[in-house]
């Protein structure tokens, strides 16, 4: 099964009906060379002061490439990272596949170029892919990967002369416990910079009573 690739003027059904076959989806155009542009310069000095990974402390188990740089914290430095975080291709997809799972809705779990086995959503957990079922998601820039939570999937190496450039934005449901600690990331006084449909996509937002706090904004705007 190869890796379904639609554009952005595609339906929203069959974008969702291609990442419910597949387990994951390719979307072409998301970004412009402008907005590729933006992303660069907003964390150009974020990334710069990202350390390499040491694989033996920080990644015993080898989920990363070697030489990767990660870091964290992009929607307190990136205004373009924070729109994609809300961009409608996203959002009309966690709608339909993450809020049916919980009434609490859903939120940004975490902030790479990625190797993906489309259809593995369907597998038993004791299933091992074997080679000929391992894809690598190669599409122009600007384009999004995305992939079910379900969906076997891992970086790949990257075998050019300079950096591979990427960012990652995950969602989970609203119970969940975030990979990303975005409180700590991204504390009160620049939350309050940000868009009220931001801060509660981060989970500035009370979900029932999870969330709870006697901070005056939570749940409750900060203009």
């Amino acid at each position: 099964m190869d890796i379904p690739i639609l554009s952005l003027t595609d339906a929203t059904d069959t974008k969702i009906a291609a990442l419910q076959s597949a387990g994951c989806l390719v979307i072409t155009g998301l970004l412009d060379p402008a907005g590729r542009e933006a992303v660069r310069a907003e964390l150009a000095g974020h990334m710069g002061n990202a350390r390499v990974l040491d694989e033996t402390q920080d990644d015993p188990d080898m989920f990363y490439p070697g030489r990767t740089r990660r870091t964290s914290a992009l929607v307190a430095v990136s205004k373009t990272v924070g729109n994609l975080v809300l961009n409608p291709q996203s959002t009309d997809l966690c709608d339909h596949f993450l809020l049916p799972n919980g009434e609490f809705g859903y939120q940004l779990h975490v902030s790479a170029a990625l190797e993906v086995g489309p259809g593995s959503h369907l597998w038993s957990a004791d299933r091992q892919p074997q080679p000929h079922e391992i894809h690598s998601a190669q599409m122009p820039a600007g384009s999004v990967l995305y992939w079910l939570g379900s969906t076997l999937h891992g970086a790949g190496a990257n075998t050019s002369s300079d950096w591979r450039y990427g960012v990652i934005l995950t969602y989970s449901l609203g119970w969940l416990r975030q990979e990303e600690n975005q409180y700590i990331d991204v504390p009160p006084a620049i939350a309050s910079e940000l868009s009220p449909a931001l801060r509660d996509m981060i989970g500035y937002k009370m979900h029932r009573a999870l969330g709870f706090s006697t901070h005056p904004f939570v749940g409750q705007s900060l203009d």
